[in-house]
């Protein structure tokens, strides 16, 4: 490798990749961004001269069969994730992929089984599981400090307008369900696995080309423990978790903001009867920096992957959540 450092190219030019690989890049001595590939070429060359790239493809498969490029970095439509996936695989490409992974759990073992025949690393980018805010809630679920968990209910409103966006098609994985529902689910994965004893979702589907501008759904668990989501490009800005106890509840505001830059996040917890009564503070974080950071150490065999199995385990819920209808 070229002064040692694993190089990643960019399938996709993507509004998120600067913030999500790009800048991060740059702040870890471990990596440098080496291509980007778009689906035409005065596309790629632009996007690779505003951010001081060094190489341009005007096709995907050029990038992924390029012997300079160490680690792909899917930011494509959600659609085509899966494709990408197996194909950056079969040429031993290392890989991580935006959010959701694939759009069926039937395409995810197809997905699967190329990571494990090729021999590479796949990485799902759900950002928010490389805070340490998510295991922290896990700690006091299973310390039962506070009593027995009761609800867990995320709000996910984020106004955003769609217009000449994958996100108004369905075929393409279009909407605000495909698009939010995975970090509502990493979160309770978290703590207490996904197998509930009963799903729902709802949505009036009432965007361009009957997308989804807002979603609700539900899920309950044994033990009586219910969980909500609440997700919409319609509603005033909100990224919220609520987890109530027995004896306490926690809240968890803005947890977004990480993603946007060095921030402080805090757990919030108060007594039944709302009065605050602890808080967790973390330093300041980016999401993106220790997901890279994460899974360069992944890729050199300093840490074990996070299982492919988790990623299963959404999609397929997400799937049969977004079916309920």
């Amino acid at each position: 490798m070229m002064d040692n450092k694993i190089r990643i190219g960019i399938l996709g030019a993507a509004q998120i990749a600067p913030r999500a690989i790009i800048a991060p890049a740059k702040k870890n001595e471990r990596v440098e961004i080496i291509g980007i590939a778009a689906s035409q070429q005065e596309r790629a060359k632009l996007y690779a001269e505003k951010h001081q790239i060094p190489l341009f493809f005007n096709n995907y498969k050029s990038l992924i069969e390029c012997d300079e490029v160490d680690v792909v970095y899917i930011a494509l439509a959600n659609h085509l994730h899966y494709e990408w996936i197996i194909k950056a695989a079969e040429n031993k490409k290392h890989i991580m992929v935006e959010k959701p992974i694939c759009l069926s759990a039937a395409d995810f073992k197809q997905i699967e089984n190329a990571v494990i025949n090729n021999g590479v690393s796949l990485l799902e980018t759900v950002m928010v599981q490389h805070h340490p805010f998510c295991n922290k809630v896990g700690e006091i679920v299973h310390s039962r400090k506070y009593g027995k968990l009761k609800s867990v209910e995320t709000y996910m409103h984020y106004p955003f307008k769609i217009e000449n966006n994958y996100r108004v098609s369905k075929t393409m994985g279009g909407g605000v369900f495909w698009d939010e529902a995975v970090y509502w689910l990493q979160f309770i994965q978290t703590f207490m696995g996904l197998a509930p004893i009963f799903i729902k979702g709802e949505s009036e589907f009432s965007g361009p080309n009957g997308i989804d501008l807002s979603y609700k759904a539900q899920m309950r668990f044994e033990d009586n423990v219910h969980s909500f989501l609440s997700c919409s490009y319609e509603n005033p800005y909100k990224y919220d978790h609520y987890v109530e106890f027995e004896n306490a509840k926690l809240r968890i505001r803005n947890f977004l903001r990480p993603a946007l830059g060095y921030h402080k996040m805090a757990i919030d917890i108060q007594d039944i009867d709302g009065l605050q009564i602890d808080r967790i503070e973390f330093l300041p974080q980016n999401y993106y920096e220790n997901q890279l950071d994460f899974f360069i150490k992944v890729i050199s065999k300093e840490i074990e992957n996070i299982p492919l199995e988790k990623s299963f385990e959404r999609i397929r819920l997400m799937e049969e959540i977004y079916s309920d209808n």
